[in-house]
């Protein structure tokens, strides 16, 4: 066989078995899918997805990097222009805010038109308790998140620490909440409120942001380290 077109076989193969499995994944939970199941949707035989994935977990890790793994690199080249030379002042707190963001609203207007899968796999992230889905979590965002939190604690050297910490959680728990329940967000506000209406979501939610990250750090709270 021409090894060209064995190649192209292979990768057809493998995007097929990863489409099968984000919508499985998607619709029932990680723990709950089965794997064969995820196979009979794919139209290959169990030897053929262990061959490609090797496990379980390979596939679940194959399958998050797929979706997520762009986002991640678009927010490392954020990250990049950010970074401030030597001896100049930090990038306004919006820029760096809509940095964080705008790529995450991209990718949910590019999934709506694809039948809302990501956000629904990024749902069964945040809530699947599984070690194997929030250790991938984990070591996935840990070099943005540093770089994000490292920005933002520049901009804000009176905020302690942990007050720095729970602010930015709260930044990125009200953001999956509203794209991954779009729908209920625009029942509650009868239409007024669309989540994946970016240019109206964007501005407002990063005032919302800023005015949060700016606001007097609780009393009693205890003098932030250095990140």
């Amino acid at each position: 066989m021409n090894p060209r077109a064995h190649t192209a076989r292979d990768g057809r193969t493998r995007e097929r078995i990863l489409t099968a499995a984000e919508q499985i994944f998607a619709d029932r939970g990680f723990e709950p899918a089965s794997i064969r199941a995820i196979a009979r949707r794919a139209r290959v035989s169990l030897p053929v997805l262990y061959y490609y994935f090797g496990s379980k977990t390979g596939l679940i890790r194959a399958v998050l990097e797929r979706r997520f793994g762009p986002l991640r690199t678009e927010h490392q080249q954020a990250l990049a222009r950010l970074q401030p030379s030597p001896g100049s002042p930090p990038p306004e707190l919006e820029t760096i805010l809509e940095a964080m963001i705008r790529p995450v609203l991209r990718l949910a207007e590019a999934d709506a038109r694809q039948g809302s899968v990501v956000m629904h796999l990024i749902g069964r992230v945040i809530a699947d308790p599984t070690p194997a889905i929030q250790d991938w979590f984990q070591e996935h965002i840990r070099n943005v998140r540093q770089g994000f939190l490292e920005l933002l604690a520049r901009h804000l050297p009176q905020l302690p620490r942990a007050v720095l910490l729970w602010r930015y959680e709260f930044i990125w728990g009200a953001l999956a909440f509203m794209l991954c329940n779009r729908s209920w967000v625009v029942r509650k506000t009868d239409g007024v409120c669309d989540p994946l209406d970016t240019g109206t979501l964007l501005p407002q939610f990063v005032q919302y942001c800023v005015a949060g990250l700016t606001a007097p750090a609780p009393r009693g709270s205890r003098a932030r380290p250095r990140p």
